[in-house]
């Protein structure tokens, strides 16, 4: 691992993990955030529209931030 000793790499190994767990609770307060913002302004998550001629409906994602 590149460590001086294993103590030092298990410990490395456990702020790393921390570190992901708290990287991955905020990006889910983003995302459960931008949900209830869409649905609010009465979006699922996707938008739904057809092309000029009303024949090809297209997905668009919703744009976060």
């Amino acid at each position: 691992m590149g460590h001086s000793s294993a103590r030092a790499a298990l410990i490395y190994q456990h702020a790393t993990q921390e570190r992901d767990e708290a990287i991955a609770a905020g990006m889910g307060k983003l995302l459960r955030q931008a949900r209830r913002k869409a649905q609010a302004a009465g979006e699922a998550g996707t938008e739904q529209r057809s092309d000029a001629a009303g024949t090809r409906p297209e997905t668009r994602l919703l744009k976060i931030g």
